[in-house]
């Protein structure tokens, strides 16, 4: 089954789509808003990296793509690079970014996609090394990374492994790269989460420790088995406004409590008009409680 684009995806031609259709993609070309929709003459998929795939327009550009099946933003379409092949060429074969093509006369001639040139660099240099480690982290090969950044042993080698498990879900990987760097809060914070079958609550708990997409994070928490795992993230950030909403849907007997540290901290930074009302709150709640409690 080929993976399915979740949105339309604007490839950077004029009018140009990639359009879910069932299972499988189907690249298409707009010719204008209210125009028809034609197919684009070629998708490539490479023999060995089954989520790498090319796209060719009547121009003969080629549009190096690359498929995520599961990330903290879910899946996810990623342009990689972009060529143009000589007039009359046409793509045969991509295997591992080695592109086989068929020229003019009928000889076949190899090229390496542009998203690929590092892996395929003899150079051994660091600064090599660096690209290839980089190149290798975009394709999602984290595996074929990992002794690379061994073989650099530079903190900044491991950041960058670390941080790519984490984008794809990978605590294991993610927990060994930050142990090389050394930070034990990141370790911490990432040892909590082993053994996490939900994906929207590792995905949304690794958004909070990278710190990125704190909106996107409590979308992907609601959607958790334990959704009050969202109330406790903006509790835990100390966003008060986005915790009493929550409060109000998960968990209507917190408010008061939130409400009151809410007002602790607003009195601290000199906002006492809007602290005595977060304080009127939390009376007005108790005063409801206290009520309902003496009902017969």
């Amino acid at each position: 089954m080929l993976p399915m684009a979740c949105n339309w995806h604007q490839l950077p031609t004029h009018n140009s789509y990639i359009l879910p259709q069932e299972c499988a993609l189907v690249m298409a070309v707009s010719h204008g808003q209210d125009g028809p929709v034609l197919p684009v003459p070629q998708v490539l998929w490479d023999v060995e990296d089954i989520n790498l795939f090319i796209a060719t327009n009547n121009n003969n550009d080629m549009f190096v793509y690359l498929f995520t099946h599961h990330s903290v933003s879910g899946q996810k379409l990623e342009l990689l690079s972009r060529t143009t092949l000589g007039k009359g060429h046409a793509a045969v074969v991509s295997a591992a970014g080695r592109l086989t093509v068929r020229l003019n006369s009928g000889a076949l001639d190899n090229k390496v996609l542009e998203s690929h040139r590092p892996l395929y660099d003899q150079d051994s240099s660091g600064k090599h090394l660096q690209k290839k480690l980089s190149a290798l982290l975009k394709l999602n090969r984290l595996q074929d990374a990992l002794p690379l950044a061994s073989a650099l042993g530079t903190l900044e080698a491991w950041k960058q492994l670390g941080t790519a498990a984490m984008q794809l879900l990978d605590v294991q990987l993610a927990l060994a790269a930050f142990r090389q760097v050394g930070d034990a809060a990141m370790v911490m914070s990432l040892s909590s989460l082993e053994g996490i079958e939900d994906r929207n609550l590792l995905a949304g708990s690794l958004l909070v420790i990278m710190e990125q997409d704190y909106n996107q994070a409590q979308e992907l928490l609601l959607r958790s088995s334990p959704p009050l795992a969202a109330l406790e993230m903006r509790q835990d950030l100390k966003h008060w406004p986005q915790a009493l909403s929550l409060a109000q849907q998960l968990a209507p007997d917190s408010v008061a409590a939130l409400s009151k540290q809410h007002a602790a901290m607003l009195e601290m930074v000199g906002e006492h008009a809007e602290a005595r009302a977060h304080y009127q709150q939390v009376c007005a709640c108790c005063l409801l409680c206290d009520f309902c409690c003496r009902l017969p």
